[in-house]
């Protein structure tokens, strides 16, 4: 059959459900009429040959006959990938990866070709990876592609998104600001930094709130309390108070008031939890000075 013809099957019952059936569709002792479309396809063939090969024969396996078996899993990791099986895709790429790398190339001919796929398997790698929220993988595999081409665009827009990602901003910006010199107008790239700059900000924001509520809130708390916040093993605000946090912002949100207050005297996992939650929520969080005491004020933002 070729791509797109279109073939009917005629099956005894014998080769389908037999006298059993499938009820209630299928009768038992029916004959069973497929049609069947190819609509697409991947010929393995060379790929499924080579796996069955030991390890010794795939080392001295020709060149040849290796890349053709990694360029047709390249194909299978792909059309993974464009069915959203990432996970397949990151054994397929990385089984075709270490193929390509256990293989002895004779001359600077072989080491250009296999240099050329090895940049399209780290690169897909550190896509899926990525996909996956595998982030330390994705950037080993964004750090590959870079040895072999330090300026390859893609693998610094990826490293760029890993790294934002793992909050580490001012290598994040470096990265970016690397591909963008390279691809000026790629979109993407410009979308990457812009994020960037918006997450990077609420970060600055919310260390100094931090810095603000820690070092002016144990002045107006009782002893107790203070011994509580600098406590080292409260470093987890308890599901009691999250779900309690969670509520009353949600209820703030669906209310019609702009401002609400929080207490003041709160624990460092309780601030942390509380933060993060007003970012969760588009809200914004500032603080002010209520008979004698320190109030956390929380407040919507235009997009609320």
């Amino acid at each position: 059959m070729r791509v797109m013809e279109i073939a009917s099957f005629l099956i005894r019952p014998e080769y389908a459900y037999g006298s059993m059936g499938c009820p209630p569709r299928i009768p038992g002792d029916s004959t069973i009429l497929f049609n069947v479309e190819i609509l697409d396809f991947i010929d393995y063939a060379d790929a499924a040959q080579f796996e069955a090969l030991s390890l010794e024969e795939k080392k001295c396996a020709r060149f040849e006959r290796v890349i053709a078996a990694v360029k047709s899993q390249f194909e299978v990791g792909n059309r993974f990938s464009k069915q959203n099986a990432h996970g397949k895709a990151i054994q397929t790429y990385r089984k075709a990866v270490r193929d390509l790398e256990n293989c002895t190339l004779q001359d600077e001919n072989e080491e250009d070709i296999s240099r050329k796929i090895l940049l399209k398997l780290y690169l897909n790698l550190a896509i899926s990876c990525h996909q996956v929220n595998q982030l330390v993988q994705s950037l080993k595999y964004s750090n590959k592609v870079l040895e072999l081409d330090p300026n390859n665009t893609k693998a610094l827009y990826r490293r760029g998104l890993v790294k934002t990602a793992l909050h580490e901003y001012s290598v994040a910006r470096a990265c970016l600001l690397q591909a963008k010199r390279l691809a000026p107008s790629d979109k993407s790239i410009i979308r990457a930094i812009l994020d960037l700059d918006e997450k990077a900000e609420k970060a600055r924001k919310k260390e100094v709130m931090m810095c603000s509520l820690m070092f002016r809130q144990p002045l107006e708390l009782e002893k107790h309390t203070i011994d509580k916040l600098c406590d080292e093993n409260t470093s987890v605000a308890d599901d009691a108070f999250i779900k309690m946090v969670r509520n009353s912002l949600t209820e703030f949100i669906n209310s019609k008031l702009d401002k609400m207050e929080f207490p003041g005297e709160l624990t460092h996992p309780e601030l942390v939890c509380l933060l993060d939650l007003v970012d969760e929520f588009d809200l914004e969080m500032s603080q002010k000075r209520k008979d004698g005491k320190n109030i956390i004020l929380i407040s919507k933002t235009k997009n609320c």
